[in-house]
């Protein structure tokens, strides 16, 4: 059995309590990432995740002793390569994604390195005084002038298109113009969590979205639900609702006088009465439009008191009051 140097033998066993500790395991690359921005990473990461950097062989090692007992976990192996390290959570893997994302830095350019976009200088003013500068910049290719004592770009110019390599010149004019193009920071390659694998292009959503997409997916399905009548916690309340509106509307379309559909049958007689109101010749007996836009139709009783013409009560005589039943009969005499 070949000899295992014993710090090897620590490194695996600290990567396995990491598996053993926690339920998400991502395998993260740091690759052209600067020390000072890792440390920075890791400070941020302090008291949510473990960072273990470590040999790929030694990681892919820490995996096959603990596969047996963590189901799907080999599955991360593809994605050990180039400088690896080990980020151990208890995050849910969409979150730390994001968390991750939000770490990242911009940094300068350096030769060699090829920009993520594309870099666009705008026309206008620069903070430079003529000199030297617009050499500098028109070897570059940049369209700059002098006016009025300063450095100007004439017209928009794009200095590198993405994917490009950015050379010496290059690299010296961007940091000339403080234009920091490269992103830095630890890249999520994949995040086990409970047997599952995501990859970044799985993580990498736009969450406002995916809740649009749950919102209007959980109004259908209430929707649906509701056209079906079907109970559940959620669909009870509307559905009383609906039930107790359509029986008042079918008592109300019905005639039938209760405590809750007496309000809009009188207002429905009341806008009908309004209705034959506006229709009633000039000529007629003003009475009668007086009665059909008063705020109850005339009893019969109160009709036959007031033959043709009359109006009001005799002297020494008090008005009758109307009662709600005679009220009623009176719209049954009128629409029949």
């Amino acid at each position: 059995m070949a000899h295992v140097a014993e710090w090897k033998r620590k490194e695996v066993a600290e990567i396995k309590a990491l598996f053993a500790r926690h339920t998400a395991v991502a395998i993260v690359g740091l690759d052209k990432l600067p020390a000072t921005q890792f440390q920075q990473i890791r400070k941020g990461l302090r008291g949510r995740s473990d960072l273990k950097m470590a040999r790929n062989s030694l990681i892919r090692l820490a995996i096959e002793q603990s596969k047996g007992d963590i189901p799907g976990l080999d599955a991360l192996e593809p994605h050990i390569h180039g400088n690896t390290a080990v980020l151990a959570t208890d995050t849910n893997p969409f979150r730390l994604y994001r968390q991750i994302i939000a770490m990242e830095t911009q940094a300068p350019a350096k030769p060699g390195d090829r920009v993520p976009a594309d870099v666009e200088l705008k026309k206008g003013d620069t903070p430079f005084k003529p000199g030297p500068i617009v050499g500098e910049l028109q070897k570059a290719g940049i369209p700059a002038a002098i006016d009025s004592g300063k450095v100007i770009i004439r017209k928009d110019h794009v200095l590198i298109r993405a994917g490009e390599r950015v050379d010496a010149d290059m690299a010296a004019v961007l940091a000339r113009l403080e234009i920091r193009p490269m992103t830095v920071g630890i890249d999520p390659r994949a995040i086990y969590e409970g047997g599952t694998v995501f990859t970044a292009e799985i993580l990498d959503i736009d969450l406002d979205t995916v809740r649009g997409q749950f919102a209007t997916g959980g109004a259908r399905a209430m929707q649906l639900a509701l056209h079906l009548a079907y109970p559940a916690p959620r669909t009870i309340v509307p559905l009383l609702v609906m039930a107790r509106a359509k029986a008042l509307v079918l008592a109300v379309n019905a005639g039938v006088v209760t405590e809750e559909s007496i309000a809009p049958i009188m207002a429905r007689a009341r806008a009908q009465m309004l209705a034959l109101a506006s229709r009633v010749p000039d000529a007629l007996d003003d009475d009668l439009r007086a009665a059909l836009t008063s705020s109850h139709a005339p009893s019969p009783r109160a009709a036959e008191a007031s033959p043709g013409r009359e109006r009001g009560p005799k002297e020494g005589e008090e008005e009758e009051e109307v009662s709600e039943e005679e009220a009623a009969a009176g719209l049954g005499a009128l629409f029949g």
